[in-house]
């Protein structure tokens, strides 16, 4: 069994949604349904908050509903029981490495992880939102972040939508190789 642990700042928005859609993704795909597990957490959670409505609206696009999740901080335990830590950027990678210095070697920013790991030649050739979203030209400082979206428009939720599932095929993808 393989354990993923999606990590934003609040969990009420980019690490629900990657947390949503790779549930949706294991649901669809039966070789992993068995296999994987995941769950979010966030490093400044508070505990028991609902998802933002920006994430919401965009969540019922992938046909997901986000209305019963509520926020859990980020602890030890979730960090300890994960096999594969996916944070939403490089700062909240090393805000996790730096609370839980035992498990660095597990931690990635969630595109990092794809771009380093996956198949991404494949999948460019297979997948034309996944070609899309990771031959992006972004600022180099940002390039392994995922867009935040909040306090700003629906278009930048669904930016961070696209940007989350373009990752999540290219992960359940991965997984499935394994």
């Amino acid at each position: 069994m393989i354990h993923i642990l999606f990590v934003c700042a609040g969990n009420t928005c980019r690490s629900v949604l990657a947390e949503a859609m790779m549930r949706k993704t294991l649901m669809e795909r039966p070789a992993l349904r068995e296999r994987v597990r995941c769950k979010s957490a966030g490093l400044d959670a508070v505990e028991g908050a609902k998802a933002e409505r920006g994430a919401t609206l965009v969540a019922q696009q992938y046909d997901i509903d986000l209305s019963r999740h509520r926020a859990r901080l980020l602890n030890a335990r979730f960090m300890r029981d994960a096999d594969l830590v996916l944070t939403m950027t490089t700062h909240q990678k090393d805000r996790a490495i730096e609370r839980y210095p035992d498990c660095a070697n597990y931690v990635y920013t969630l595109r990092e992880f794809v771009q380093r790991f996956t198949s991404v030649e494949s999948n460019r050739r297979q997948n034309p939102i996944v070609r899309e979203i990771l031959s992006m030209d972004r600022e180099p400082s940002h390039d392994l972040d995922i867009l935040d979206p909040m306090g700003q428009s629906l278009e930048a939720y669904q930016e961070c939508a696209r940007q989350i599932k373009a990752a999540i095929i290219a992960l359940a993808e991965w997984l499935e190789e394994l």
